[in-house]
């Protein structure tokens, strides 16, 4: 006979139940944007109570902005693990962190879709989100400005090149292909990529 299933403690159901309503949050926002969610269609896409809903967020404002964390940590774990096996190349590693983000793009991941909705509505219509965003910004900023110091020590990154100039650079070139890419699909993040990925040769690379 087969060996019971172990039952959950209650600190695993709560962790189950919470990721259940972050998913169908993603899922919610990336289909319909921000504006759109509530509470109820959240308990319902998640399988759960709308009380249970209201009891874990409080408040739609409340729901955004953990969410809104959630998908950011996702996002900053996934870039992260892109770079492994990178870590003898300051350069290398920002192609394979670029080349992760615009794969993304091109399958318009729910991830993708619910970072750029929560952004581009975050900016007006939910102003209690600039905060969390400017957060992130800064924090992907400074992974961008400790990989490209690293190099210059290490002799591959250029010294005169100024890191955080750069790291805002690169997030903005990402961002906007990703942008154009998802308002008409005809846009070629391939041939992006190759020139992303060139110029952070040529303007990095001391050997450029």
């Amino acid at each position: 006979m087969p060996a019971p299933e172990k039952r959950r403690t209650q600190a695993e159901r709560i962790e189950a139940t919470e990721e259940a309503m972050y998913m169908a949050a993603i899922k919610l926002i990336a289909r319909d944007g921000p504006n759109k969610m509530t509470l109820a269609s959240l308990g319902k896409e998640a399988g759960v109570s709308p009380g249970l809903v209201n009891h874990r967020f409080g408040s739609k404002s409340n729901l955004l902005q953990a969410t809104c964390m959630r998908v950011l940590e996702e996002w900053t774990n996934m870039l992260r693990e892109s770079a492994v096996g990178h870590s003898d190349s300051c350069i290398e590693t920002l192609k394979s962190m670029s080349r992760f983000y615009l794969d993304s793009v091109a399958k318009r991941s729910e991830l993708v879709l619910a970072q750029s909705r929560l952004m581009s509505e975050g900016r007006s219509l939910i102003p209690e989100l600039l905060t969390t965003f400017r957060k992130y910004n800064r924090q992907i900023s400074d992974m961008i400005v400790e990989l490209l110091e690293s190099g210059q020590k290490a002799g591959e990154v250029k010294t005169d090149v100024d890191p955080r100039a750069f790291s805002y650079t690169f997030i903005g070139m990402l961002r906007g292909v990703g942008s154009l890419h998802l308002i008409d699909n005809t846009v070629d993040v391939d041939a992006a990529f190759d020139m992303i990925a060139n110029t952070c040769t040529q303007v990095l690379s001391v050997k450029a």
